[in-house]
């Protein structure tokens, strides 16, 4: 298990992950290197806040927002472009 490993869950609603949180505490899970950012992440200003919430650079992104190709095409160009460090790994799901 890797000590410095930091999940970063970005949602235009984290209504879906507090409720997420909330069973796997449940559960005996940890949540203690996991974060959530409300944020649209076609806009830019997504760049900054997860600098604030020490993210800036990221090894792997798993997009899993809009399905509207515009959508995808605009957080692509923001989070490939701005966030994901060189040879890092970026999944689109339901492309």
């Amino acid at each position: 298990v890797r000590r410095d490993l930091k999940v970063v869950g970005v949602d235009i609603n984290l209504d879906l992950f507090f409720a997420a949180n909330d069973t796997l505490r449940a559960r005996g899970g940890r949540l203690d290197r996991v974060y959530a950012i409300e944020a649209d992440a076609t806009q830019p200003s997504i760049v900054r806040k997860l600098q604030r919430a020490g993210a800036g650079r990221v090894d792997m992104i798993i997009d899993d927002g809009s399905h509207m190709p515009e959508h995808m095409i605009a957080s692509f160009l923001v989070l490939f472009v701005e966030v994901l460090r060189p040879g890092g790994v970026y999944v689109m799901e339901d492309a």
